[in-house]
């Protein structure tokens, strides 16, 4: 094998295990929230357009035990995105970990933590893709 050869596999499997990493992290995050479970109410403060093609972010703030906590919600968003700006939602968080959170906006939000879909919330399914 040459040494450019060498190169790339060592980079693509970097590439391959960071991906793997992320993937698992992301539901040991989801399994924290699910287990230690706690719902409570976010607002949406703010909008960051991440890029040309890629998802928004919208930060939100939530209340535990009077001490505010930030976080962000990543999706892809319509265009009009002002209509979830300075809105309430609910906001999953870790009982044990009170920065490890989750707002729930669409229904796939609610089934990946095993929680119905409030009827309250129908006025956001148009804007769902």
């Amino acid at each position: 094998m040459s040494q450019k050869a060498k190169v790339w596999t060592i980079l693509l499997s970097c590439i391959g295990l960071l991906a793997l990493y992320g993937i698992y992290e992301g539901k040991q995050h989801k399994d924290r929230i699910k287990q230690n479970q706690i719902i409570t109410t976010g607002k949406i403060v703010d909008h960051e357009k991440k890029g040309y093609r890629t998802d928004d972010l919208f930060i939100y703030e939530y209340f535990v035990n009077g001490s505010k906590y930030k976080a962000s919600h990543i999706g892809n968003w319509p265009k009009d995105y002002s209509v979830f700006l300075n809105r309430n939602f609910p906001v999953a968080y870790n009982e044990l970990d009170h920065k490890e959170a989750e707002m729930l906006i669409f229904p796939s939000d609610f089934e990946r933590l095993d929680i119905p879909f409030p009827d309250s919330l129908k006025w956001v399914l148009p804007y769902k893709f």
